[in-house]
């Protein structure tokens, strides 16, 4: 026997097609999806100043910071938005954010460490830690940090 399904959903992940009400979509890397710029620092293809990693994220330096110390959190998976990851990732990704928050803090003293996503440059999900003691400090201007900066705080925040 045949069985309707309402094809009321249009989706890009599917070529555009219409697809059924009850389809799950993967929203993640697929073969439709350019590999982003963190994608190919995670994979190797572009250097980084890493401070950690696990199975699942991936920490580096932000070459262009708010703060000295300024640090990305990055799922491994490709997803353009972080609301849009698995519960595995995200929640992986918010302890590495825990963790990283706290070391970051302890290692260059500051009063309070912020957090923003925001995700308008580059497609991939990522959470932005900056160190800070005022309010003003999180709402600075990037600033392009140098060689010697981002080594010297490549060592202090290796986890």
């Amino acid at each position: 026997m045949l069985t309707r399904v309402p094809f009321v959903r249009r989706s890009p992940l599917a070529g555009g097609r219409y697809l059924p009400l009850s389809a799950k979509l993967t929203k993640c890397y697929n073969i439709f999806m350019q590999p982003s710029l963190f994608t190919k620092i995670i994979n190797g293809e572009l250097p980084s100043y890493k401070i950690y990693e696990d199975e699942l994220t991936y920490a580096f330096l932000n070459i262009n910071p708010v703060q000295p110390g300024h640090v990305l959190v990055v799922p491994r998976q490709q997803v353009d938005k972080l609301e849009d990851l698995e519960d595995e990732d995200y929640e992986a990704v918010m302890r590495t954010v825990k963790l990283l928050m706290q070391h970051v803090r302890d290692e260059l003293l500051t009063e309070r460490v912020g957090l923003r996503v925001e995700g308008f440059e580059v497609p991939h999900a990522h959470v932005h830690i900056i160190p800070c003691d005022t309010e003003a400090d999180l709402m600075s201007k990037p600033y392009e940090a140098g060689e010697d900066e981002l080594v010297d705080m490549q060592t202090r925040l290796t986890y």
